[in-house]
């Protein structure tokens, strides 16, 4: 149900977006941003801002919109959200500040305020980067070495920086950005996007240093070096399932899909030398592939292969409603075609002489009990070219400090240690990364 009086991002037609890898939402006007935040009741709980994972002060932003003062609202919006123009697009708002709305449904579209102030921030160069610096600096000068250049990475630089810190960030990539550049297809997150918002950090004070994959003995060095580390490494390692034929060449995990077309640009293959396997254009969905999953990561590997010309299903052990996805994503891929089977897991992978669909998948039936989810004898069998795991990631812990990292805590067992984002959650949302980084820089500069 939509509701007249609030704010919905215009989308690109699904038979146009499945053509190409263009931004399917488009952005809003200055007009509109006011309008909607002519709604906001300034209800003196703040809801939105409550639970927000980085407590964004939403009200008062909303107010300063409302005074046509957009440049102080940016300036109060990056006190607590270094990365608006990319939350504003892959935060699920739903679960957080709009999802608690007292409007209910007709909550107000936070999302869309602070991407267009994130927008304008970087298109336009609204704030100079010493505009954010406050006037009195700590005397005394720390030196950080962040590890990973991801959401939490990013966050913490942003932080300790703006506060005087000399910040080094270290990644293991050619390029800059984690799971932001590699996870998150150019159609929800284009990378000019990234690519000015680092830019921004540059000309903030903040180093990065690309292709330098950090070892255990990396580590030591950095600890002698460096005042403070923090590791923000993620969770990038695929879980696998063990199942008869899993091992064949014609199933890949969605880490490896997303890394080739996201990082690579291997859908512009032969231009971009990584190809990814896709059907001939004239048998264009005609093809099929199976994703098995149905979080956000399955929903961007399942809309990735169907821009690559694959009729795409997803099979998922529960309802599609109690998957952990953005309903805007569950959304986008039906209306782009996607579709879903449930109560289905993978138990057998063969086989067959098709060249068009060599693989055979044998999928159990499944029933809910609670939280856990039990396999049935019943089957069913579908036929693919390419079957696609999205079933959950697995964190990446630098040789020998798995031990040193206590779970959903930033502080480890090492003094001037810390850690950020996915590597102390597993699989999160990048504004909870986002929150962590800014946990961490909080936390150095407290010493």
């Amino acid at each position: 149900m939509r509701f007249p009086d609030k704010l919905y991002l215009a989308e690109l037609d699904p038979n146009e977006r499945i053509e190409n890898f263009a931004e399917v939402t488009r952005s809003v006007t200055l007009s509109q941003v006011q309008q909607e935040a002519a709604r906001c009741l300034s209800c003196k709980s703040k809801p939105c801002s409550t639970n927000c994972p980085i407590h964004t002060k939403i009200p008062e932003i909303i107010r300063l919109i409302k005074n046509n003062s957009l440049k102080e609202a940016t300036l109060l919006l990056l006190k607590d959200n270094p990365l608006p123009a990319i939350t504003g697009r892959v935060c699920p708002q739903e679960r957080y500040c709009e999802g608690n709305c007292v409007l209910a449904k007709n909550s107000i579209s936070f999302g869309a305020i602070e991407r267009f102030l994130g927008d304008k921030l970087l298109l336009e160069s609204t704030i100079s980067p010493e505009e954010l610096k406050p006037k009195e600096l700590s005397s005394k000068k720390i030196s950080v070495a962040i590890i990973g250049s991801g959401p939490a990475g990013l966050s913490s630089a942003f932080f300790l920086t703006l506060n005087g810190a000399e910040v080094a960030v270290f990644e293991a990539l050619d390029k800059v950005g984690g799971v932001l550049r590699y996870g998150i297809p150019e159609f929800r997150l284009p990378k000019m996007i990234l690519d000015l918002q680092i830019s921004f950090l540059e000309e903030l004070g903040v180093q990065f240093f690309t292709s330098c994959r950090i070892e255990k003995e990396d580590l030591e060095k950095l600890v002698e070096e460096f005042d403070y580390i923090i590791m923000a490494t993620g969770a990038g390692l695929p879980r696998l399932i063990d199942i008869p034929g899993i091992n064949s060449p014609r199933v890949i995990t969605a880490n490896e899909l997303l890394f080739r077309v996201n990082y690579m640009e291997a859908y512009k293959f032969p231009e971009k030398l990584t190809p990814v396997k896709r059907p001939a254009s004239e048998l264009r969905d005609k093809v099929h592939a199976v994703v098995v999953g149905a979080g956000n990561t399955a929903m961007d590997a399942a809309r990735v292969l169907r821009r690559l010309g694959y009729k795409v299903i997803v099979a998922y052990r529960r309802s599609i409603s109690e998957s952990r996805a953005r309903y805007a994503e569950i959304t986008h891929a039906m209306e782009e075609g996607v579709k879903f089977k449930e109560y289905v897991v993978p138990v057998k992978v063969s086989s067959t002489n098709d060249p068009i669909h060599p693989l055979k998948i044998t999928l159990a039936k499944t029933k809910v009990e609670g939280k856990k989810v039990i396999t049935l004898e019943k089957t069913e069998t579908l036929y693919a070219s390419l079957m696609v795991l999205a079933i959950g990631s697995r964190r990446n812990f630098i040789e020998g400090t798995r031990d040193w990292i206590k779970d959903f805590s930033t502080k480890t067992t090492q003094s001037r240690i810390f850690a950020a984002g996915d590597i102390i959650r597993g699989a999160a949302t990048v504004i909870e990364a986002v929150a962590d980084g800014k946990r961490c820089a909080e936390q150095v500069l407290e010493r």
